[in-house]
Formats: C-alpha cells, sequence, structure tokens
C-alpha cells in the first residue's frame, strides 16, 4: 500500500484507474495499490464458515441470546488483543460451532 500526496493533481481521490490501479482512503490517509480482483470459489467449506459467521452475527445481534451485559463482557475479554468485543466473540462462536452443526452452541467469555 502506498500513501499518497494530492493523488491524480487533486485533493483526493478514490476509485479504479485503467483497470490497473485503485486509489482509496483508509482513516483517512491516501493511497494507491494494484487492482485486484477477489476470488470467490465458494466451496463448501467457504459457504459453511459464512453459514456459521451469519448464525454468529445473528446470535450476538439477538439480545435474549447476549444480553447487554454480556457485551460489555466481551469488550473486556478482547481488551489488548486488537480486537472488539465482537470480533472476539465472532472468533469463538466460529471455533464453537463445526460444519453443519446445529443449534448453534453460544460461547460464553471466560
Amino acid at each position: 500500500m502506498t500513501r499518497v500526496q494530492g493523488p491524480l493533481f487533486s485533493i483526493t481521490a478514490s476509485g479504479t484507474l485503467a483497470d490497473v490501479l485503485t486509489y482509496s482512503h483508509w482513516k483517512g490517509i491516501p493511497y494507491v495499490r494494484t487492482r485486484v480482483i477477489p476470488e470467490n470459489p465458494q466451496t463448501a467449506s467457504q459457504t459453511s464458515i459464512r453459514v456459521t459467521m451469519t448464525a454468529g452475527v445473528s446470535t450476538y445481534q439477538d439480545v435474549a441470546q447476549v444480553p447487554v451485559a454480556s457485551k460489555t463482557s466481551w469488550d473486556y475479554y478482547a481488551e489488548g488483543m486488537g480486537m472488539s468485543g465482537f470480533n472476539r466473540y465472532i472468533k469463538l462462536f466460529i471455533e464453537t460451532n463445526t460444519q453443519w452443526k446445529s443449534p448453534w452452541t453460544v460461547p460464553d467469555p471466560q
């Protein structure tokens, strides 16, 4: 990732130029990088993880399964790990729930 000053002779720039360079900004810092076309092979394992992640997000957002007080615990549990309580919850949710396991098991912060 390359930082740029005055990209394309302007204050800011974003988007792709000639299907080669992509101009954008991250946390207010403009940068330019080569254009990357993401792959999406849609394998069975990838689809399984996406389903598990979707279920994890749904359970975290459901106040009946993860109350606000528990979310505070997740934030505390994630301190110093470089992630939010939500990220830590999803990470453990995916690790806890293997492929095609139902119903979903909600992890507890320890």
